[in-house]
């Protein structure tokens, strides 16, 4: 009975140990917030904020567009895709953090653009 009884010692002690390190990484992520608003009165980084343009991605691709004396016509479509940097900010009181700088996409804009 001892033996067991240790060994469930052990796995509590590992069990706490690993609770306690969990919960002190939690801690620097859940700063107090100063705001009234905070419903927690922790941060809350799930405001995102549109910087800088961070540039594009395009590519081109044939678009079917119909049959001309019964063969198929395909143009070229050009698409185009913005990214702008984004940083996040805590939504009640603006103090920057969270998952930091990262990039959103706009909208992509295609553009047929064939010469026949």
């Amino acid at each position: 009975m001892k033996k067991r009884s240790k060994r469930i010692n052990v796995v509590l002690a590992m069990f706490m140990t690993v609770a306690i390190l969990w919960s002190n990484s939690l801690g620097v992520y859940a700063k107090e917030c100063p705001s009234p608003y905070s419903p927690t009165g922790y941060h809350d980084f799930s405001k995102h904020n549109m910087k800088e343009r961070a540039g594009t991605i395009e590519w081109d691709h044939d678009v079917y567009v119909g049959k001309r004396s019964g063969v198929a016509v395909y143009q070229k479509c050009h698409v185009v895709v913005p990214f702008q940097w984004c940083e996040t900010s805590c939504c009640f009181c603006d103090m920057p953090g969270g998952e930091g700088r990262h990039a959103h996409s706009g909208n992509k804009s295609h553009s047929l653009g064939c010469k026949d």
